[in-house]
């Protein structure tokens, strides 16, 4: 059963949302990594421009590279479920997969969120002339983590109904 033409076009039109939003991810990255203090002003409302350690630098880079890799790939997944259902590919084998990486990304960067927000928080208040810090957790992870684990699980279920289908179309 194709897609019908409104739905196609709409794949289309969020496949280039998608690659637009992979485009302004590594913009964004690459300036914050620019400009690391940008972090210690956000996270802790600090005006004062203060230099970061090398060792926070580090810790900053690290949590930085790997929630931008785990950021790409998920979109990039979407990238690629957006354009088969553009080309009217529904109910596949191939687009199950591809929501099943979805949701494993969204997992993955919920539970990145989950340890990176606090981490970023206590790597920029090293050395903070205050000695306070405030570490909380967003119920955004939590989103994250129940929409990954959807995702999946509609993943799931398709792949098994295509299958199903492909065993009802070798009968008949």
């Amino acid at each position: 059963m194709p897609l019908t033409e409104r739905t196609a076009r709409l794949a289309g039109i969020l496949g280039y949302v998608t690659i637009a939003a992979m485009v302004l991810l590594a913009v964004l990255s690459a300036w914050i990594m620019w400009q690391p203090d940008i972090v210690y002003q956000v996270l802790l409302g600090s005006s004062a421009a203060r230099t970061l350690g090398w060792p926070a630098q580090a810790g900053l880079l690290t949590i930085g590279a790997t929630t931008f890799v785990a950021a790409e790939w998920t979109l990039w997944q979407m990238w690629r479920l957006f354009r088969r259902y553009a080309r009217h590919e529904a109910f596949t084998a191939a687009c199950a997969a591809a929501i099943r990486r979805v949701g494993y990304g969204l997992i993955a960067l919920g539970c990145l969120s989950l340890i990176s927000d606090p981490t970023l928080t206590v790597l920029a208040s090293i050395g903070h002339e205050n000695g306070s810090m405030v570490v909380s957790f967003s119920s955004n992870d939590v989103g994250l983590l129940l929409c990954g684990g959807l995702l999946w699980l509609i993943g799931q279920v398709m792949a098994e109904a295509a299958r199903q289908a492909e065993d009802l179309r070798a009968i008949i």
